[in-house]
């Protein structure tokens, strides 16, 4: 399990060399750096850029300090050059005072504004050892990666929780199997991308995997999406068309959100699965596949039973081998390393630059409750590196909604309430804090539907029907 200091960065591995190139004339910088990070860190030096294009083919570096000014031809076209042979390694300018030209030249690269050196040397110092610390995250995952591959078969889920754990072990006894499997967990937690892990593992892997989500298709078109159609059988029908089961025959079907579906389709779903056919909407001709069956929800379909709005037959039918997802309140030791983990994936998408998180921006990630989940810090990642200066993400970087929750998600989420009347400490419901998320994102948005679903990373028919459970306050 990763160890994290109390400023929510790992402790380097010393086993390990992180190495760091220097590039000034004068040794005096490369002497100070070796001195404020000491080992593990290795700290070599080139007084030119002749030199160090060399290095930098013979060696692997984790960041390049860049002094500018350098004899026979500049730091700026050694950036240049950098640029085309190493994209992704981590560059640090550093330009003396009123040295304008090339210092903006260089952020227009996609390289961070440079460092004033001497003047700012904190800061630079600062900078080299968040680098390390980056480098250390980006490590750990690699190796967490590795581990999962070989012990489990995919590396699609990072963890390092017992919770994520338990969760490798149920997929590890059912990716072989054709019971069907239903994943249930809040919204955003990931159910899609362990129903493609079970797939894309599994004996049917090279077969088709078919995804409806039952929240996002009018109730009207449902029967018409699972089961297809005829022509003429309705308004619109001009020509025949197949349903996702026989898209998915031999292979899995995916549903998500199973439980918005409507009790007169639950009696037609439960016949393909006990018997695999059915026929189309407006046809007479039965049908027969072989489909493996995955379904998911974030909602209690035990509760729904009861209330008589899901069908118990249909619920032991689909429930034959069960996994839960966590939220992510409850794995938050994993928000760092998943917050690295989209960096890195959001870095290459957008073709920049961005190495790392600073510490009070961690401490800011982790402090937040993450009402969405993973889809919601996903976002929430790549949303920073788009507003980020071009080398780290900062707190003012994230939504709004993130910063102005940060004193109230260690009260709500994580720290007992104030001790009532009998001395008693009291912790909010999973409720009162749903609640407030949505009611932020709605006022955040002016109240518009869309844009506050996928904020918080639900459908808009769950928005909506949260907004009524919740009796939330209605916007014009």
């Amino acid at each position: 399990m990763t160890r994290k200091t109390q400023e929510g960065w790992p402790s380097v591995d010393r086993r390990k060399s992180y190495r760091l190139l220097v590039i000034d004339p004068s040794p005096q910088l490369t002497g100070k750096l070796t001195r404020e990070l000491g080992d593990p860190v290795r700290i070599d030096r080139a007084a030119t850029a002749d030199t160090a294009l060399q290095m930098l083919g013979l060696n692997k570096f984790d960041l390049m300090v860049l002094q500018l000014k350098l004899p026979l031809f500049s730091g700026l076209e050694l950036a240049r050059r950098v640029k085309k042979l190493q994209p992704d390694l981590a560059v640090l300018p550093i330009a003396q005072p009123k040295m304008g030209g090339e210092a903006d030249e260089i952020y227009r690269l996609g390289y961070p504004p440079p460092v004033i050196y001497p003047d700012e040397e904190a800061e630079l110092m600062d900078r080299c050892r968040e680098y390390i610390q980056a480098a250390e995250w980006h490590r750990r995952i690699n190796r967490l990666k590795h581990d999962l591959k070989r012990n489990y078969g995919f590396d699609e889920i990072l963890s390092v929780t017992p919770e994520i754990q338990s969760v490798h072990e149920r997929l590890m006894r059912v990716v072989e199997s054709r019971v069907p499997v239903l994943i249930t967990g809040e919204s955003g937690t990931g159910k899609e991308l362990v129903a493609r892990m079970i797939h894309r593992t599994g004996e049917r892997s090279r077969r088709p995997f078919i995804t409806v989500n039952c929240a996002a298709v009018p109730e009207g078109l449902l029967e018409s999406q699972f089961f297809g159609h005829e022509k003429g059988a309705f308004t619109g029908a001009e020509s025949q068309t197949p349903g996702k089961f026989e898209l998915a025959d031999n292979g899995t079907l995916f549903l998500d959100e199973i439980g918005e579906m409507s009790p007169a389709l639950q009696s037609k779903f439960l016949r393909v699965l006990e018997h695999g056919e059915f026929e189309r909407v407006g046809g007479i001709k039965t049908m027969h596949v072989d489909v493996r069956m995955i379904t998911a929800t974030n909602r209690n379909l035990e509760e729904m039973v009861e209330e008589g709005t899901f069908r118990a037959d249909l619920l032991y039918r689909i429930n034959v081998f069960p996994i839960h997802l966590p939220s992510l309140r409850e794995r938050d030791q994993d928000v760092t390393l998943l917050a690295y983990h989209f960096l890195k994936l959001a870095d290459h998408r957008n073709n920049r630059q961005v190495h790392y998180i600073t510490p009070e921006a961690l401490e800011l990630l982790n402090s937040y409750p993450w009402p969405g989940n993973i889809r919601e810090l996903e976002n929430g990642i790549e949303r920073a590196l788009l507003l980020s200066d071009g080398v780290r993400l900062k707190p003012d970087d994230f939504p709004q909604q993130i910063e102005s929750r940060n004193r109230q998600s260690r009260q709500t989420a994580r720290a007992p309430q104030a001790a009532d009347e009998d001395g008693r400490r009291q912790v909010r419901s999973l409720k009162e804090i749903e609640r407030e998320a949505i009611q932020n994102a709605l006022e955040v948005n002016s109240g518009n539907i869309a844009l506050s679903a996928r904020q918080l990373g639900i459908s808009r028919n769950t928005l909506y029907r949260k907004i009524k459970e919740l009796e939330l306050r209605a916007y014009p």
